[in-house]
């Protein structure tokens, strides 16, 4: 494992070891090209795992929820080729109101369109 990306992913690859290495094996060979998209970011771990694998590749981190949104600026906001987007990814354009989403352990569920 990179030491670099030890400090912000060390949670992860506890929890999913044998992912985390493929990733770090994929990234350490550049078989993995381009930008990376992290769709549901939550607070940002895996974006930085994947800042920290190339520091020149961009990384796109996709959250609707602003305190999430918030923490990843506050833990990961250093990192020069992470940008954060507050948005969310779905089957049709819509606008979405935090207030009419129900959350459950961090994840969106019955979402309206305003």
């Amino acid at each position: 494992m990179h030491d670099r990306a030890a400090s912000c992913y060390s949670r992860w690859n506890r929890h999913e070891p044998l992912l985390h290495e493929l990733l770090v094996l994929l990234f350490a060979q550049s078989l993995l090209g381009g930008a990376v998209l992290d769709a549901g970011a939550h607070v940002g771990v895996s974006a930085c795992f994947f800042c920290k694998q190339d520091d020149s590749r961009t990384v796109y981190a996709v959250e609707p929820m602003q305190a999430n949104i918030q923490k990843m600026k506050r833990k990961f906001g250093h990192l020069s080729n992470l940008h954060i987007i507050r948005a969310a990814l779905g089957s049709k354009k819509a606008r979405v109101s935090e207030d009419q989403v129900e959350h459950r352990r961090g994840m969106l569920f019955n979402i309206q369109p305003v």
